[in-house]
């Protein structure tokens, strides 16, 4: 009785008895054909005319480095399942449905690899860089219904492994059957810790009983629980994570687990405090600025009380005293101090304006003065002090056809606080106030220096 025609084929390209020996292991000789290339190049003619709709080509990276061959195959878009074995052949003929095996591959490796493919129909690729299962595609829409169910189970297990979130599986009463390798590493527990421990090992103290009461009805009901825990690990320490907690239902509805993925957000939450603190920081600031106002206000409305009453009762005695019998003497006294207090009471204004000045709303008066008149009552204002320290308080006069405009206030205040400060750090000799005139070169203005 004649052999059954093999149908499905194998291509070695390899120039290792070793690694042919290896392959020829691993496969059903009853059931493909193997083909050996020990080089890559020269029989592009045959395969242009090959089936390869069940062709596998197996690809030693180590021995064969002539690509120019399987370059050919990949524009000729046969249908060829691909395994490569070493590194090069994606870097030469770009990224396509190549499945990765080690070098030191196992046949039982081998065996498998081939046989995924043949339970996939050649519609996509699996991808062996590991002994996992790390890459799965989806070329015709519906790869994933043809895989056994074993594989699914097998995929599913190792996704929900390799997560980077903590995924926890409970029975309806909260105990524990299931947790995943992310978990226990940031958690700390390990699997005998906590299998069929309820999840409240976790619980912190925290978050009061009505907060549990309100997410176990919400769960009870069937509905999605998503928020934020304040956790303890094994050894004590506190975490903060982020929850979401769905019912698992049977084929008849009811409710027979709790999922649970979980991430650690402890980095988020100590980032909102640190936000909170420099607001809370801000919010005093700006309390205590406000406190300081008042506080000027207030300090405003005494001086209003407490000195312009009396300033006023002086300033109206001295109007009463320079309309009697004075002579010489007493009435340059007496023009010293009218002068004097109505300054005072002027610069008592302002500072009760301040609230305007601080705002950019203070505003110049400018009127024609006699410079020397008001700079000789300055002076004479400063005589006591002079004569104190026994200093000669002088002033030169500037010889003037008229008045000059400016505001005689501000011009007093920065006249007396020169005049002050000279009194204040000079121990001996001259202080001299002189005024000299610079007309401009349109001999519109005139330049007074003091």
């Amino acid at each position: 009785m004649p052999l059954p025609q093999r149908t499905k084929k194998i291509w070695l390209f390899t120039k290792d008895q070793t690694f042919t020996q290896k392959v020829i292991s691993a496969i059903n000789q009853n059931e493909y054909e193997i083909t050996i290339f020990e080089k890559a190049s020269g029989n592009e003619k045959a395969v242009s005319s090959e089936n390869t709709h069940q062709t596998i080509l197996i690809i030693d990276l180590n021995t064969v480095t002539d690509f120019n061959y399987l370059k050919f195959l990949q524009q000729s878009k046969q249908d060829f399942s691909t395994f490569a074995v070493g590194k090069g052949f994606q870097e030469q003929i770009g990224k396509q449905s190549i499945h990765y095996l080690p070098s030191n591959f196992t046949e039982e490796r081998l065996k498998s690899a081939i046989k995924s493919i043949s339970d996939i129909n050649n519609a996509g690729a699996l991808s062996f860089t590991t002994d996992k299962v790390t890459a799965l595609t989806d070329q015709s829409g519906s790869q994933a219904g043809r895989l056994k169910d074993e594989s699914i189970k097998d995929l599913l297990s190792l996704a929900i492994e390799q997560s980077t979130n903590m995924v926890v599986i409970t029975d309806k009463d909260g105990n524990i059957i299931y947790v995943n390798h992310h978990f226990m590493q940031h958690v700390g527990f390990k699997w005998e810790d906590i299998s069929g421990k309820n999840i409240r090992i976790l619980k912190s103290g925290y978050h009061n009983q009505l907060f549990y009461q309100n997410l176990w009805e919400q769960l009870k009901g069937g509905k999605t629980w998503s928020g934020e825990f304040k956790n303890k690990k094994k050894d004590g320490g506190y975490y903060w994570e982020h929850a979401t907690i769905s019912p698992v239902f049977d084929s008849e509805g009811h409710i027979n687990y709790y999922l649970a993925i979980k991430r650690d957000i402890s980095h988020e939450k100590r980032q909102e405090k640190l936000l909170k603190d420099k607001e809370q920081k801000l919010i005093e600031a700006n309390e205590t600025a406000v406190n300081a106002l008042e506080a000027k206000n207030r300090f405003l409305s005494f001086i209003s009380h407490e000195i312009r009453n009396p300033l006023n009762a002086v300033i109206s005695v001295a109007n009463l005293l320079a309309q009697t019998k004075l002579d010489i003497e007493q009435k340059e006294l007496m023009e010293v101090l009218n002068f004097s207090s109505d300054n005072l009471m002027a610069l008592i204004n302002d500072v009760l304006d301040l609230n305007k000045m601080e705002a950019g709303k203070a505003q110049f008066e400018t009127i024609p003065v006699d410079l020397n008149q008001m700079c000789s009552r300055i002076v004479a204002t400063h005589q006591p002090k002079a004569r104190e320290k026994g200093l000669l308080l002088t002033f030169v006069p500037l010889q003037l056809e008229s008045k000059v405009k400016t505001d005689i206030l501000r011009l007093t205040q920065v006249l007396n606080n020169i005049i002050g400060n000279a009194l204040k750090f000079t121990q001996i000799g001259e202080i001299i106030l002189e005024l000299k005139g610079q007309t401009s070169s349109d001999g519109q203005k005139l330049n007074v220096i003091f």
